[in-house]
Order: structure tokens, then C-alpha cells, then sequence
């Protein structure tokens, strides 16, 4: 029996063009759910990012759910329903959707890798008709509702190849899969990109650039 081929993609800078840790910040601002010095902060922690500076992935979560805990999670749900469809959505690449189409043509299971929160990356998941997601969970209290803080680990860097592993391995079962393709812009990347059969370096900053062409794998420049 042949292994399922996945394919994993990045989503921010890959899919969508920009960070949605920063935009979603701009979003709440405009709504008066987010005080402007917070706002400072996560567009701070996206030059860092942009800038391969030392920053913190976790951070930039939890100065958006630090105002979200009071929330009703059924509140934050349609709160980030209405953030992506009417910040992501315009922001989503057609080249991005003519690849996946490309590798759904191919019978390929088409999954999103992002170190974003998980309540952006699924209404994602269903607009672009992906079969799964993985991306960074919020830690919940016994009522349901958000404290803050990130639960477990953000999903990035190792974390991405460890998450897509877990991912496959409980529907698939070891050995039952493989990873076929995955798609990535920053250096921090490259460990999901270097155990695909097949890599793309998409609109790559430097670092990662200058790996793809030393290791082969394709450099992209999508609209």
C-alpha cells in the first residue's frame, strides 16, 4: 500500500502575504479591544521577525489573548471568524491557491503548518478546502474561557516537523505517510522543508534562500 502524500504549507508570508500576529493586533486596535502600546509591541515583534532578530513567538500571542480571556470563547470564535475573512481573506495568494489546487489534483493530504493561533488557521483550513491544519493552541481554565497563555509549545522552527509527525502518524499510522511536499518563507522553516521530499522556499528571506540553493530546493515568488 503506498504511503498518503502530504503537503504541507506554511501560511503566513506563504499563503496570505503578511503576518497575521501583526495585523490581527492592527484589527483589534480598530475595534477598541486592544490598548495602542500593545499594538506597538506586536508590530515590534513583526519587524524582529522580518529581521531574523531574537523574538519570542509566544509573546506575540499572548499580548492578544491577555485582553481576549474575558471573552466568551464563543465570542473569540466569531471574532476571529470576521478577522480572517475580512483581513486574511483579501491577503490569501493566487499562485498559493493554484499550488494547492496543484497537489489536491495530485491526491495529496493538504494540511496548514503555522505558528499562528489556531482560531485563525482553521476558518483558513475550511476557506482554502485544506484536509487539516496544525498550528499554536491557547491554554483554556476549567470554564472554557482563555488565560493568555500558550498551551504547550508555539509551532515553530523543530516544532513544525515534530507537530506534522503527530499530525500524521495518529491518522495515518507510522510509516503510513509521507511528507512529500512543504512550502515555507522563513529560515526558521527549514527543518519541515528539509524532511519534505520536495522543497519551496516561497518569497524566502536571505537565510533561507541561501540554503535552498545549496540544498536544491525550489525558489518561488509568489503573487
Amino acid at each position: 500500500m503506498q504511503p498518503v502524500r502530504i503537503a504541507a504549507f506554511d501560511y503566513d508570508d506563504t499563503i496570505i502575504s503578511g503576518q497575521s500576529g501583526a495585523l490581527i493586533g492592527l484589527y483589534l486596535y480598530r475595534r477598541r479591544l486592544l490598548p495602542y502600546r500593545a499594538v506597538l509591541q506586536l508590530l515590534s515583534w513583526g519587524a524582529r521577525y522580518k529581521l531574523h532578530l531574537p523574538h519570542d513567538q509566544a509573546r506575540a500571542r499572548e499580548l492578544v489573548f491577555a485582553r481576549l480571556k474575558t471573552f466568551d470563547p464563543h465570542d473569540v470564535r466569531v471574532l476571529m471568524e470576521d478577522f480572517h475573512n475580512q483581513v486574511l481573506v483579501p491577503r490569501v495568494r493566487a499562485d498559493a491557491c493554484n499550488e494547492i489546487e496543484k497537489r489536491r489534483q495530485e491526491g495529496c493530504h493538504l494540511i496548514i503548518v503555522s505558528a499562528s493561533f489556531s482560531g485563525v488557521i482553521k476558518p483558513a483550513c475550511r476557506y482554502l478546502d485544506m484536509n487539516g491544519y496544525v498550528a499554536t493552541s491557547m491554554e483554556v481554565d476549567g470554564n472554557g474561557r482563555y488565560t493568555g497563555r500558550v498551551r504547550g509549545t508555539v509551532t515553530e522552527g523543530m516544532e513544525k516537523n515534530a507537530a506534522v509527525r503527530r499530525y500524521a502518524d495518529e491518522r495515518f499510522g507510522k510509516g503510513g505517510w509521507e511528507l512529500a511536499y512543504a512550502y515555507g518563507d522563513h529560515h526558521s522553516d527549514w527543518p519541515m522543508l528539509a524532511a519534505a521530499k520536495r522543497s519551496f522556499a516561497v518569497d524566502a528571506d536571505t537565510k533561507l534562500k541561501r540554503m535552498a540553493q545549496l540544498r536544491g530546493w525550489d525558489v518561488l515568488d509568489w503573487k
